[in-house]
């Protein structure tokens, strides 16, 4: 009898421990903008790619032109050159400020390559389900931003 309501008490703490129905529908509306931010990261990895693809032509282009006293004709590629060089960072750094929804695990390596966000640090943050929500938003908000970013780079590249 006394195992029985120990084991009755110890789920009763267990369950009023856990998330309400709200902070669940919450914490599932932030796995939402996760999910969203992981897509734009692989769409901006595959952008990149291309990206890296075309820098050997388009630096061995900027040096012919350079070569040739057209330095006023290699300064706009010598700029995508930078861009690409600076988004390449920001989606590194943004990739180290990723944070998991709690209750949300998933691989963590999202091409082929395995390259992909890292978490530097698994350990779990105390927030609401609110600030998840608006840490998940604002994560998907600025690799969403690089993507746009990579998406211009190539586009300029292909002129």
């Amino acid at each position: 009898m006394r195992n029985i309501l120990f084991a009755l008490l110890t789920g009763a703490i267990l369950w009023s421990c856990g998330p309400s129905e709200k902070e669940q529908q919450q914490l599932a509306e932030a796995v939402q903008y996760h999910q969203q931010a992981m897509g734009f990261e692989k769409e901006t990895i595959a952008l990149l790619k291309q990206v890296k693809e075309a820098v050997p032509s388009l630096q061995a282009r900027a040096d012919s032109l350079s070569k040739a006293g057209a330095d006023s004709l290699a300064l706009p590629i010598r700029a995508m050159l930078t861009e690409a060089e600076e988004t390449e960072k920001a989606l590194k750094a943004w990739g180290e400020t990723v944070v998991e929804v709690p209750g949300y695990e998933h691989d963590h390596s999202h091409d082929k390559e395995g390259e992909g966000h890292h978490h530097h640090s698994h350990d779990r943050i105390e927030t609401t389900p609110e600030q998840m929500i608006a840490i998940q938003k604002d994560l998907r908000d600025k690799v969403e931003a690089i993507k746009n970013r990579v998406q211009e780079l190539v586009n300029k590249m292909k002129m």
